[in-house]
């Protein structure tokens, strides 16, 4: 391309995506070579598709001057139709990729796309060159929860608790609540808002049966997420399923990480399934979802003996 001032276009791309790159030279003239490709990896010309992808446009930009010392200005234009899902036209900016093993995506500059469809971004004073894309920023979320969980306090009484580590835009928390995991129901509010996090509780006075409990967080704008689930105990239990029914595999609950069970399964007609001795509850959480994944759906019994006392288990495979 020519020396200083001087704007070259480069047609690349097809005839479905045309993804042209203008480069206007700031040094002296170079030999530049150009080529697009569908896609944004994670080192840049290889390895997986890359995680954040969803936030950028579906193309790639390898720029590579035959000669040494080459300094331009790179416009990259695309269409709409290559925009993914979470890209963000006035946050984007132009990343860049050294192609190597361990070469990872760095913003060069992030003044927003322009244009009407085809779109453009321009980065300038590039010297080091190999493959571009370009990308947004994550936009941060409302709130950072850091923590949630349930525990019984007394044979009636749950505590819900969590904590967050920031806070932005944030209305209120509900807490709800559910007797079998899947149909939740609101059981409180909680009102929210410090931008440094914050350490919260609520006292649910539950009885004695076990329950489901997630959080709810509610933005300004109305908008909701959900916390993962957690589960609490039935008031004297000392392990029960879920998910159950299950479609695969389940989670033993109510015991402590450093607890020993034996478990045994059986099927409707009595027919041994799974025959196992005293072992950890990771373990034995293990035996049990290998078994399961030879099962047909249908009606098992699981027996549980946990320092000597044995408690069977209706579980539930769909």
């Amino acid at each position: 391309m020519p020396a200083t001032g001087a704007t070259v276009s480069f047609p690349v791309g097809t005839a479905t995506r045309y993804a042209p790159v203008l480069l206007t030279g700031s040094s002296a003239a170079a030999d530049v070579q150009v080529r697009t490709f569908t896609g944004v990896r994670e080192h840049g010309t290889s390895g997986a598709a890359y995680a954040s992808g969803s936030r950028f446009v579906n193309q790639s930009w390898e720029i590579a001057p035959v000669s040494a010392g080459a300094i331009v200005d790179a416009t990259l234009q695309w269409p709409g139709t290559a925009e993914n899902t979470d890209f963000q036209r006035p946050k984007a900016s132009v990343y860049h990729n050294d192609n190597s093993s361990s070469g990872t995506w760095t913003a060069l500059t992030s003044t927003g796309a322009t244009g009407i469809d085809p779109y453009q971004l321009t980065a300038t004073g590039i010297s080091s060159f190999s493959t571009f894309a370009v990308g947004s920023a994550a936009t941060p979320l409302p709130v950072e929860l850091v923590r949630f969980g349930a525990q019984r306090t007394s044979a009636a009484t749950v505590l819900v608790s969590w904590a967050t580590a920031s806070e932005l835009n944030c209305a209120q928390f509900e807490v709800e609540h559910s007797t079998d995991g899947q149909r939740f129901e609101l059981t409180g509010s909680v009102p929210c808002g410090y931008p440094a996090g914050h350490a919260y509780s609520f006292r649910h006075e539950a009885g004695r049966p076990a329950g489901y409990y997630r959080l709810r967080q509610v933005d300004a704008s109305g908008a909701a997420r959900y916390s993962p689930v957690a589960y609490v105990a039935a008031a004297g239990e000392a392990l029960s399923l879920f998910p159950n029914p299950t479609t695969g595999a389940v989670t033993l609950l109510g015991l402590p990480a450093t607890g020993s069970v034996a478990l045994g399964l059986t099927d409707a007609l009595g027919r041994t399934v799974l025959a196992a001795g005293p072992a950890s509850l990771a373990e034995a959480t293990a035996r049990l979802n290998q078994a399961l994944a030879q099962c047909a759906p249908g009606v098992y019994v699981l027996t549980a003996e946990v320092g000597g006392q044995r408690q069977y288990l209706k579980l539930v495979k769909e």
